[in-house]
């Protein structure tokens, strides 16, 4: 399979294609530069760009997302930091792509609780970016060949949190992370939002 890579980090997951025989194709600009070539399946991993038509109609059931939280919680962008801030589940996602904000049918799914006491955000998210891989070689065989079956959990796709750069900025007055914060320091800001009803 000719199989087109939307990512900043192609190389955590082309191992996982090759060993099935499949033909990567690397790929991180925008969508309107796309390449023009038909692939057989595409996979988006820490894709900042937003697919919509007509390349959702396009790759209908070929399109897949590995997104590092733990779905439904923390849909959008900065997932990592969220589960920290507001005390929600970690852990990655594969789901299919769809026109939501990481609302497309689950096809697998981690939970992720081993942290160490002195994690930071770098580590935590580095992480999280190693069981995405580990998760996305587990999947991709029945993902490729379409025998996956969605994940259901009682209508999940209206349950669960969503958060954009908007929100980051008013909690950290940025977008910008800093890498070395201790996940303990992201949990004491949420709780102090959450006791001043914020």
């Amino acid at each position: 399979m000719k199989v087109l890579i939307l990512s900043p980090y192609p190389e955590r997951i082309k191992f996982a294609l090759r060993q099935e025989g499949d033909d990567p194709v690397e790929f991180n600009g925008t969508p309107s530069e796309w390449p023009t070539q038909e692939f057989d399946f595409v996979v988006s991993y820490g894709y900042r760009h937003i697919i919509r038509e007509p390349l959702l109609s396009r790759y209908t059931g070929r399109l897949a997302n590995l997104h590092i939280s733990y779905l439904p919680w923390n849909r959008g962008p900065s997932p990592n930091f969220w589960s920290w801030y507001d005390d929600t589940p970690k852990g990655v996602t594969i789901h299919l792509v769809d026109s939501g904000v990481d609302t497309g049918p689950i096809v697998a799914r981690m939970e992720a609780n081993d942290f160490g006491p002195n994690s930071t955000y770098k580590s935590s998210y580095d992480y999280l970016h190693f069981l995405a891989g580990l998760l996305f070689l587990q999947t991709w065989p029945a993902l490729r060949s379409g025998t996956w079956t969605e994940f259901v959990d009682n209508d999940w796709r209206h349950s669960g949190s969503l958060r954009t750069w908007r929100d980051l900025k008013a909690v950290l007055g940025s977008t910008e992370i800093d890498p070395q914060m201790s996940v303990s320091e992201i949990e004491r800001l949420g709780r102090m939002a959450r006791t001043a009803g914020k």
